[in-house]
């Protein structure tokens, strides 16, 4: 995985970067009415471009996943997820114990109670009081094990990802560093070939953790 991932760093380079022309229709055409209209993420759209140009290369994974179009239109640019990223190299290679981590969250997050342990209630009640979307929410030690993990939520944009479908758990973004920076996905243009093929060939999909 860590080799994958490198060869999407070497291919965009360290920042800052140019923002590549295959990211102008994703980041510089007319914003999805969809963030306007549910007040979500106020400020991505815009702030897109920044963290192209400039923030580092890290794997996420899922932890939840939704739609907010009507099914009938089946409008893939209008889904938004939430993902669960560390900024510290081991997670390069790690991969496997950041889909746990994300399982786990996705668990906590489905509980109609909160859990009795207090830093698990209180990142419940903030998924609770966040249902439309959270920035850089720290996960909390009982999950997280001693590292330095957060949950953020993203817009996936049409084509974005291969079959405009969520076949994986784990996505490489421009991860965010600061609090109040937003994570964005690394276009599928960008990853190498054989990552793009066993994304389509996944045996599960985010749902099945």
């Amino acid at each position: 995985m860590k080799n994958m991932l490198d060869i999407i760093r070497q291919r965009l380079g360290s920042g800052p970067r140019t923002l590549d022309p295959r990211y102008k229709s994703h980041f510089l055409a007319q914003r999805p009415g969809w963030l306007d209209e549910h007040n979500l993420l106020p400020g991505y759209h815009d702030r897109c471009p920044d963290a192209v140009k400039h923030q580092p290369i890290h794997w996420a994974a899922f932890c939840l996943v939704g739609s907010l179009t009507n099914e009938e239109d089946d409008e893939r640019i209008d889904m938004m997820g939430n993902v669960v990223f560390g900024t510290d190299p081991m997670w390069d290679d790690n991969v496997d114990e950041l889909r746990d981590i994300a399982g786990d969250l996705y668990d906590l997050a489905g509980r109609d109670l909160a859990p009795r342990d207090p830093q698990l209630a209180a990142f419940h009640q903030a998924l609770q009081e966040k249902k439309s979307y959270v920035l850089n929410l720290p996960v909390p030690e009982p999950i997280a094990g001693g590292n330095s993990l957060w949950v953020t939520t993203v817009a996936i944009h049409q084509n974005q990802i291969p079959n405009n479908l969520v076949d994986s758990i784990w996505v490489p973004v421009f991860a965010a560093t600061q609090p109040n920076e937003f994570t964005v996905i690394v276009d599928q243009q960008f990853w190498p070939k054989d990552m793009r093929e066993a994304w389509c060939g996944a045996p599960w999909r985010w749902k099945t953790f």
